[in-house]
């Protein structure tokens, strides 16, 4: 791990976000989401523009509804079949969106007032059933509940759902390898990350000690957590609880995936994420079932115990017991400031939580592993000598030895 910069303050600070007007690409997707489904031909009308209606403002609305939990819908038109193109359409998308949307204004519909654009028109010989680029979902003569949910959740910010091997990161992804997720090879629900990303999903629990731990069904509203996020120095799961089943080989039960972890620099930040472990308890299926357990060796055990009126119980336990070594740091006196400058302490298993911060054993400041990289602003020391004393502190409770460091102001 590289130098790491932490910033203290010595007066809180509070943040406001203001949400955005309009419905763009990665935003939250919460309420009536606008959708023009254009019909653009050269001729051939292979489908009924009632069946892409029911389709897209039925199933697809359905599915929709379902999995943010009430909180988003589909809405919006279709177009009659509208001549677009003097032969078959190219595989272009920017000459499929310009014709689309030339043939849709012509007919009094205004692309630029949907929050989502769907550009249907008969197969033409492209290497693909469906694409998305931002807002703009194109299908290649092809039409289907999952392909539409599918194509709008790209549109939404998602990426495929896919699994790995490994029971950590950095192995290859199989691609659409995922069997629940709709954004994999799944029919279902997405993934509990994806309905964090996308303001569905707001309980998730973040254990720091060891116990057991609840997680309701994923598929139905909760008030309880539907999400466990598990972060370690070198990776970070997503556990979730799936109540139906995800296929012939994916029954229901408890899922993990994989990222790597936000304590890490460098390349390994660029490893697939949220990749769905495919083999989590070594006995060939996808979902921990009651009994079965996952390690994370020298961080943590994880076991499924017997479910409790539909909710899925959990015990976790920490199993590092190994220290962070002392962190290095620097300081420097800077207009009357003193800044600290951390270098990450070495941290194999769990990972560090947090860093403790003490200037001549007074007030102790705690600085969280994912603080904003900024200079650590400790205080306005006066003139003599101080001691400045940092002991790392991993997730599991290890502490490290301290560093010090001893200065004199004039």
């Amino acid at each position: 791990m590289g130098r790491r910069l932490f910033a203290v303050a010595l007066l809180g600070l509070s943040l406001a976000a203001t949400p955005s007007a309009q419905s763009v690409f990665g935003d939250p997707v919460v309420g009536p989401q606008r959708i023009l489904v254009v019909l653009a031909t050269w001729g051939p009308q292979p489908f009924a523009r009632d069946n892409v209606r029911r389709v897209v403002f039925d199933e697809a609305d359905a599915f929709y509804r379902a999995a943010s939990y009430g909180k988003a819908s589909l809405t919006g038109v279709v177009t009659p079949w509208l001549k677009a193109f003097e032969g078959p359409a190219a595989c272009t998308l920017l000459s499929l969106r310009a014709a689309g949307s030339a043939a849709a204004s012509a007919a009094g519909y205004d692309p630029a007032a949907y929050d989502r654009v769907i550009y249907l028109h008969p197969a033409a010989g492209c290497p693909w059933s469906g694409v998305t680029f931002a807002t703009a979902v194109y299908l290649n003569g092809a039409l289907n509940r999952h392909l539409v949910a599918h194509e709008l959740g790209h549109s939404y910010g998602l990426a495929h759902a896919n699994t790995t091997s490994c029971r950590r990161h950095g192995c290859p992804a199989v691609e659409y390898g995922d069997p629940y997720d709709t954004m994999g090879e799944g029919d279902g629900d997405f993934g509990a990350e994806s309905k964090v990303k996308l303001g569905w999903l707001t309980r998730v629990a973040k254990p720091s000690s060891s116990g057991v731990y609840g997680l309701d069904p994923l598929e139905r509203p909760s008030a309880g957590n539907q999400a466990i996020v598990l972060t370690t120095a070198g990776d970070e799961y997503w556990i979730e609880y799936r109540a139906q089943r995800g296929g012939p080989r994916a029954g229901p039960g408890v899922l993990l995936r994989v990222s790597p972890s936000p304590d890490l620099r460098g390349p390994e930040t660029d490893a697939a994420r949220n990749l769905l472990l495919a083999n989590p308890s070594g006995r060939g299926h996808p979902e921990l079932r009651t009994g079965e357990r996952f390690v994370d060796p020298g961080a943590f055990t994880l076991r499924v115990l017997r479910p409790v009126s539909g909710h899925a119980r959990l015990r976790f336990r920490w199993t590092d017991k190994v220290a962070p070594k002392a962190p290095h740091l620097m300081s420097s006196v800077v207009g009357g400031n003193l800044q600290l400058t951390l270098e990450s302490a070495k941290e194999d298993g769990s990972g560090v939580a947090n860093y403790i911060v003490t200037l001549d054993g007074g007030a102790v400041h705690r600085v969280a592993n994912d603080a904003t990289d900024e200079p650590v602003i400790v205080g306005r020391p006066l003139p003599g000598t101080h001691t400045l004393r940092v002991v790392a502190v991993d997730r599991a409770g290890n502490r490290s030895a301290p560093a010090v460091r001893r200065f004199r102001v004039r």
